[in-house]
């Protein structure tokens, strides 16, 4: 069911990437009432800085996942929780996974190191990916993702020969996570000057690929925050969610397809037949195509036979 857009309460959602030392953690840190997931000690030196800074310390995807299930569940004053960087949260993802692998080759006499991961091995990686960043994306608070930047590459065929060529930077992390974020910068340092440009902003506030020169929470965000102060709170649909309802009404077909199978079976006669077949038509929407298609067959089948008993 449609309804109107209404006005919601938004909390700042940024994903930040560049290069070392270009000010994404001081950048991130000075947003109000911090918590940091630092999972490679890039925190340490701002201690003076910022004081008031909460920080847990990690390299596990598990600590990083408890950690903002906590942020979730329980009453907190964090307003903004940063993970920096997100890259070795999605790299630690991949390793922990293909770390699985290695021992199960090795509990079959394969050599470990041969592993490699493979088309399937990606749906468990971006199921505890996906469960991390609607967690996140859902939290009544900042979040603000940190990231490392890599080359971005395009194969290219000359000659008859195929090589790689550089057309850009994005961020180090899963490919689709700066679709879940409002904002996207990328950070560079340009004379005395940190540089973010806006390579994305729901909010309106910024022009596509324009310039924020020396941006800070007070400056460049805290009036994003302002607008969206009143309303309702914003949450995004839960795939977890969606997930159960979808596979409830897949049970669903599913004993309804077994139903019509039975009823099926029972049937004496024509009239009967005709009234089943009634009863298909009008179900027609709820079933699955090849479900419909298998009906249909047993349809043919059993009106065959009944004709055949009359004569």
């Amino acid at each position: 069911q449609f309804n109107g857009i209404e006005k919601t309460m938004k909390f700042i959602k940024l994903a930040v990437y560049g290069r070392a030392g270009v000010g994404k953690t001081y950048l991130a840190l000075g947003f109000p009432r911090v918590g940091i997931i630092d999972m490679e000690s890039g925190a340490d030196l701002y201690s003076d800085r910022f004081p008031d800074t909460r920080i847990v310390k990690t390299a596990s995807a598990i600590d990083v996942m408890e950690t903002v299930m906590e942020l979730r569940d329980k009453p907190t004053d964090i307003q903004t929780i940063v993970i920096d960087p997100i890259t070795v949260l999605w790299n630690q993802l991949q390793d922990v996974h293909l770390e699985f692998l290695g021992k199960k080759a090795a509990d079959k006499g394969l050599d470990p190191m041969s592993v490699s991961l493979q088309v399937q091995d990606w749906k468990p990686i971006k199921h505890k990916w996906n469960k991390i960043m609607t967690t996140l994306i859902n939290l009544p608070m900042n979040v603000i993702l940190i990231g490392r930047v890599q080359e971005k590459m395009k194969a290219e065929t000359a000659e008859g020969r195929t090589g790689w060529s550089t057309t850009g930077e994005v961020m180090a992390a899963e490919k689709d996570t700066t679709h879940a974020m409002d904002i996207v910068i990328k950070l560079n340092v340009v004379g005395k000057d940190r540089i973010g440009f806006v390579e994305k902003d729901r909010s309106g506030t910024y022009p596509l690929y324009s310039d924020i020169v020396n941006p800070t929470f007070t400056t460049h965000f805290k009036p994003i925050l302002d607008k969206y102060s009143g309303g309702v709170l914003a949450v995004a649909p839960n795939p977890e969610t969606a997930m159960e309802t979808d596979m409830a009404a897949q049970d669903k077909e599913e004993q309804l397809y077994i139903t019509l199978c039975t009823i099926l079976e029972a049937t004496k006669d024509l009239t009967e037949l005709a009234a089943w077949a009634t009863t298909v038509k009008t179900n027609t929407p709820l079933l699955e195509r090849e479900h419909v298609q298998a009906l249909q067959q047993m349809y043919r089948t059993k009106s065959k036979e009944i004709k055949e008993r009359k004569v």
